[in-house]
């Protein structure tokens, strides 16, 4: 069983910092796999790296989607470098997921493990951020449906001489409210996204709640959980949304949990961490890997 977690930083420019206590908080959950999405590089992501990933045991592998002139969020995907070597980066398919503003590709890296222990077994791990582009919500529901479909599609196709490899996808895929039912022929809401990763035989780990907004909801059809795990011939335990790094730093998140509060003069919701400020608006996403025994082992 491995310890595995997931976080979006909230990162959008390369003049956006990231706080101290981001590397602080991936230090003191110490899982032994870490996917981080909307990581973006600036003037101290070399320090970032050092202090949240080098200093503390990992080995880790980046997107390369940041430039002058197409500035994207990266995925970083870290591994205890004592459990886990690299097998292969892919570089073929990860620069082939470069994202731009018009591509409607999404941030995405995978990377092959093995076990320096144990079994010996290789498995895949993804790191996701399905992107948001512009347009109406009949035309975004079917950009980031066609997204999912074509890296579950290469994800197949890398492992298609192997069956039984275990893969699993950690990552936001910026789907809409739990309850929420579109209707359309390709839509983006809840039970299209189970029926895609069945139809290609993932199973999804969900956990209850929301992972941005409020905590909390008044009625579970209206949470938002933008983050989970989606796997293959492996499983998940314990799987939660973790918010606890809000009380540790709550001279940031002077809300508590909530990254949203409800504004009485406006009658709506609306945003207290600021979007692409670089400050987390997501809760970890963490939870138990536990790799199926192949038939043949």
């Amino acid at each position: 069983m491995y310890k595995i977690a997931e976080w979006n930083l909230n990162n959008a420019a390369h003049e956006i910092l990231i706080p101290d206590f981001v590397s602080e908080e991936i230090k003191n959950l110490d899982v032994d796999i870490m996917i981080i999405t909307e990581f973006v590089y600036c003037s101290i992501s070399a320090s970032f790296l050092d202090k949240a990933f080098k200093e503390c045991g990992y080995d880790y592998l980046i997107t390369e989607n940041f430039d002058k002139t197409n500035q994207q969020n990266d995925v970083i995907i870290a591994w205890k470098f004592d459990k886990f070597s690299m097998v292969d980066k892919f570089e073929k398919i990860n620069k082939k997921f470069k994202t731009t503003f018009s591509s409607n590709t999404p941030n995405f890296l995978v990377v092959k493990l093995k076990e320096t222990k144990y079994q010996g077994r290789e498995f895949i791990v993804v790191g996701l951020r399905i992107t948001m582009g512009d347009g109406e919500q009949k035309s975004q529901e079917k950009l980031r449906r066609s997204q999912l479909v074509s890296v579950l599609e290469e994800i197949n196709n890398i492992t298609e001489t192997d069956a039984y490899c275990s893969i699993i996808i950690g990552g936001d895929f910026n789907n809409y409210r739990r309850g929420y039912k579109s209707g359309l022929n390709e839509s983006w809401d809840m039970p299209t996204f189970k029926e895609i990763t069945l139809q290609k035989s993932y199973e999804s780990y969900i956990p209850n709640g929301s992972s941005i907004y409020n905590e909390s909801c008044f009625n579970k059809d209206y949470e938002f959980p933008e983050d989970r795990f989606v796997v293959k011939n492996c499983y998940v335990e314990n799987y939660k949304y973790d918010r606890s790094f809000t009380y540790r730093n709550s001279d940031i998140y002077i809300h508590g949990a909530d990254f949203q509060v409800y504004d009485n003069h406006l009658k709506r919701n609306i945003w207290k961490i600021i979007c692409g400020s670089g400050i987390p608006d997501h809760a970890i996403l963490t939870g138990d890997l536990i790799l199926e025994k192949c038939e043949n082992e």
